[in-house]
């Protein structure tokens, strides 16, 4: 399962409240976020995820979850969605910019170094 771990101290109330909507014209489609959820207990939140590639469109929930060493970025589990490239860009997308508003988290354990490298 593609996931992008942030190592660092961080409250998902920060995260929520700078995240802004993506919108991404690649060369092989279109990758989108729109409306955004955070749990009652603010330990998660749900990002409303589009990708569409050639004719396919993609939509899923990412999960952005608090972890004993910072937060995991990853599709919600038991989510039945191809793992595409435009799928895996949001969820690259979405770490990026989390970074960026966020230096003092580094990048942890993930199978999207290739992406991320972009």
């Amino acid at each position: 399962m593609p996931h992008i771990v942030l190592n660092g101290k961080i409250t998902i109330d920060n995260i929520f409240a700078n995240l802004k909507p993506i919108f991404v014209n690649h060369d092989t489609g279109i990758i989108k976020t729109t409306t955004q959820f955070i749990s009652e207990d603010k330990n998660a939140i749900l990002v409303d995820s589009l990708s569409i590639e050639s004719k396919d469109k993609y939509r899923f929930f990412t999960l952005i979850n608090k972890s004993s060493d910072g937060i995991v970025i990853r599709i919600y589990p038991g989510s039945e969605i191809e793992k595409t490239h435009g799928v895996k860009k949001i969820l690259v997308e979405i770490a990026k910019q989390i970074l960026s508003t966020n230096p003092n988290l580094t990048i942890g354990k993930t199978n999207l170094t290739k992406y991320l490298e972009k």
